[in-house]
């Protein structure tokens, strides 16, 4: 099979590195691709609702895609690739603080220089998780938020002292060299975010049935789990 026009999937930055993988193995099982781009989330869903979406195939959190899909934005083939952690990283070589039990995470946060995470979804996720723990105003003062994961991993590369530590999706550390990726929040607090993927209503063809079939296969699902995503 091969496409005489080119695919566009459109998804959340959060599964960019996973969709950048995937194109490189669909063209060599396919002999063509598709191209990808990536942005917010809300950007997505407002281009649904707005009519103004170019894209043929969107990936984003399942709870968006069902809604999109009652909406008749989206076709109704939805096609789970799994769900990325809201994590905990530091910066490469830094130290390197124990979050194996609720416990020891809140004596990690109650030990650290700095707490990094986005004024985003998973920023504001974190926000929740430490007023529950009374931590939100003790922590003010060593308190940085960026708008994005990617101003998070670039503070958290550049800081100086030994004990920052950086909260964010799982897929976004990963892909960052200088920084380790620590794990998820402790099982008490963890928020795992279903991904999946579905076509824009009325771009339906066989390149792009092909594609979702290819996000559908346990190799893509292995290629996503190497991201992060799992």
């Amino acid at each position: 099979m091969t496409n005489s026009s080119t695919v566009k999937v459109r998804t959340a930055g959060a599964l960019k590195t996973g969709v950048t993988n995937i194109v490189k193995d669909f063209q060599a099982e396919h002999g063509w691709t598709f191209a990808a781009s990536f942005t917010h989330a809300p950007d997505i869903e407002r281009e649904l609702a707005q009519g103004s979406c170019d894209a043929d195939i969107v990936g984003l959190m399942d709870n968006a895609i069902g809604h999109a899909v009652e909406k008749g934005y989206l076709a109704p083939r939805r096609v789970p690739v799994g769900s990325i952690q809201i994590g905990v990283a530091v910066r490469e070589g830094a130290d390197v603080p124990d979050i194996s039990s609720m416990h020891y995470f809140t004596e990690a946060l109650r030990n650290a220089d700095t707490l990094i995470y986005t004024t985003a979804a998973s920023g504001e996720y974190m926000v929740g998780v430490l007023t529950r723990l009374g931590f939100i105003r003790r922590f003010e003062d060593k308190t940085i938020r960026y708008a994005s994961g990617a101003e998070v991993n670039a503070r958290l590369a550049a800081g100086k002292a030994s004990r920052e530590i950086a909260f964010g999706v799982a897929t976004e550390f990963l892909a960052n060299k200088n920084i380790a990726y620590l794990g998820p929040l402790p099982e008490e607090i963890e928020y795992p975010s279903p991904y999946e993927f579905a076509s824009v209503k009325g771009r339906e063809s066989d390149a792009v049935s092909a594609i979702l079939d290819f996000l559908a296969t346990e190799k893509a699902r292995e290629i996503f789990a190497a991201t992060g995503v799992n």
